[in-house]
This record gives structure tokens, C-alpha cells and sequence, in this order.
């Protein structure tokens, strides 16, 4: 049974073919950037002030949600030959646009962001960088995507699966 676009099988089916973050890639599809942003960090906070918080019992709260910050926070930044999407740690698609929707593309500099905005007619997708060299690497990448030729000849790029 073929599954819609981006969509988990049912429990106890294994996906067939190769995935990227949990989603299945469609026949012909090669991962042209992917990206998992380093949360570290975030988690290190989270359980410094778990410690410093645990006698008023916000603290128990801050360390529950250190152990699970991977899982609920992070997101995965996926291009492919045939779409753009975001996804969740546990495979859900929070975002997707097909590569041949893509009406214009938005480089945002400004009061602490580094973005790119990639607008369709009914949505948009948002991808946020600290440092602009990459930013202006993915600037081109989302450029060529309109070139049918590039997308033919891109090269595959490594990505968990």
C-alpha cells in the first residue's frame, strides 16, 4: 500500500526503501542538504537550572524536560530533489513544500536572525542560521532548485537515516 507524501506507515510496518529523520524518501528522491541544529547547549541550561530550581519543584519539571529536549525540540532541515521539509525527532513532518512550488526566496539579516524564507503561493518555509557562510551556501542551493538540469545532476549528500 503506497503511504501519502511524508507519512509514516502504520505501526508494525517497516518503511520500505531508505528514509531520512524517519520519513520515507519517494522513489527517485536524493537528499540534497540536511541539517539537525545543535541543541546542546540548551540542555546543558535546562539542567543547571533543573539543579539550582529543585527545592521550589519547578526544578523537577526543568530536568524532565532536559532528559526529553531532544526529542520534542529538535527539528530536522531536509532538501531533496523533489521538496523541502522540516520534521520532528520522532518522524513527524512539521513543514513540506515540493520543489516545484517555490514562488521566491527571502534572505532575512537583522536584529540577532540569519534566515532564509522560501515562499509558495499557500506557505512558507523558514530556515535559520547563525553564521551567514552557510546561510549564503543555502541561499544557492534553494536558487538551483528552480534549474530542472541542476536537480537532475545534484549530488546526494550524507544525512542519518
Amino acid at each position: 500500500m503506497q503511504q501519502p507524501h511524508g507519512m509514516m506507515p502504520p505501526p508494525g510496518l517497516a518503511p520500505q526503501g531508505p528514509t531520512v529523520a524517519r520519513v520515507p524518501l519517494m522513489p527517485g528522491e536524493r537528499v540534497l542538504y540536511f541539517k539537525k541544529p545543535d541543541l546542546g547547549m540548551a540542555r546543558v541550561w535546562y539542567v543547571i537550572g533543573g539543579v539550582v530550581l529543585l527545592l521550589l519543584l519547578v526544578g523537577i519539571y526543568l530536568l524532565y524536560v532536559a532528559a526529553t529536549f531532544e526529542e520534542s525540540a529538535s527539528h530536522y532541515w531536509v532538501i531533496t530533489n523533489q521538496r523541502l521539509f522540516t520534521v520532528n525527532a520522532r518522524g513527524k513532518v512539521l513543514e513540506q513544500i515540493g520543489v516545484h512550488e517555490i514562488s521566491d526566496i527571502i534572505h532575512r539579516v537583522g536584529g540577532g536572525k540569519n534566515q532564509l524564507v522560501v515562499h509558495t503561493p499557500r506557505s512558507f518555509i523558514t530556515f535559520r542560521q547563525e553564521e551567514q557562510h552557510p546561510i549564503q551556501h543555502l541561499k544557492a542551493l534553494l536558487q538551483n532548485l528552480r534549474d530542472p538540469r541542476f536537480l537532475q545532476q545534484a549530488p546526494a549528500v550524507p544525512y542519518e537515516p
